[in-house]
């Protein structure tokens, strides 16, 4: 938060939501320099007790969050996005609290490229992570191909949401590398 401080009312805000009831219920909190692109991603929800992924208390928490993290915007001034498969997360949002989440695309995305910006990013320096997202943390220590080359679809929750916002801020790393290169 440091670093960002000075310029809260510039950042690009994101709550990205992977809505789960069985086994996760994961929200990533960021924010992005539209002008750079640098990401920091700042705090998280990982939410696995299922009494408490009920959206009329999982909203709630969230919604605190973003006050807390940026309390010169409203709630409404963040980008909010799920993955579709919990459409009942965003139906429940908006009868209940009046908010909107837009859904993914991941449909129309490809998880290794998303999974290589994110390696980009980490190698080149131009993603910030907080000490406040520890399950992330712990997902991408964990995160490795089975014995096949594949991808397991498991604990993974939030380094979903990390490639979710990666798609909703239009990220372009090729962008990012010449603005670096500009500005050095």
């Amino acid at each position: 938060m440091e670093e960002i401080k000075r310029d809260l009312k510039k950042l690009e805000w994101y709550a990205v939501a992977d809505p789960g009831t069985t086994t996760c219920f994961a929200v990533l909190l960021a924010a992005v320099n539209p002008y750079t692109k640098k990401m920091y991603l700042l705090d998280e929800i990982y939410e696995k007790d299922q009494k408490a992924t009920s959206t009329r208390i999982l909203y709630p928490r969230l919604q605190m969050k973003m006050i807390k993290l940026n309390r010169f915007i409203e709630a409404d001034d963040w980008y909010k996005v799920y993955d579709e498969a919990g459409a009942w997360f965003a139906n429940e949002v908006l009868v209940g609290f009046n908010a909107t989440f837009f859904k993914t695309d991941k449909r129309h995305g490809d998880k290794e490229e998303g999974l290589s910006i994110i390696k980009d990013q980490l190698v080149h320096n131009s993603v910030i992570i907080s000490s406040q997202c520890k399950h992330l943390f712990s997902e991408m220590q964990r995160y490795a191909k089975d014995s096949k080359g594949k991808i397991p679809k498991k604990n993974d929750h939030l380094i979903d949401c990390y490639r979710y916002l990666i798609d909703a801020a239009n990220y372009d790393f090729n962008s990012v590398m010449e603005f670096v290169n500009f500005t050095q």
